[in-house]
């Protein structure tokens, strides 16, 4: 979005994000040789917003004076892991 000529500007976002098969040490039995494995387990659910504002507080010929202001939120949620 832009207002008053572009002088204040910024957009709003949301995301979801699902990420699956995860890198986790699972434990198999010793008399294979190994305490675990590394095997594709575990999905992470992200979500969130992000903001950002900007405005251009002095634009002159001999100074420019801009500001961003950034915000986020995020949430992640643990969907299956594993066993």
């Amino acid at each position: 979005f832009g207002i008053l000529n572009n002088r204040i500007s910024g957009s709003l976002d949301w995301y979801r994000r699902t990420s699956d098969q995860l890198l986790l040490n699972n434990p198999i039995s010793v008399t294979t040789g190994f305490s675990g494995a590394l095997v594709n387990l575990g999905e992470v659910k992200n979500e969130g917003w992000e903001l950002e504002l900007r405005t251009k507080n002095i634009a002159s010929e001999k100074f420019n004076w801009n500001s961003t202001l950034i915000a986020t939120t995020n949430k992640n949620t643990l969907v299956d892991f594993a066993d």
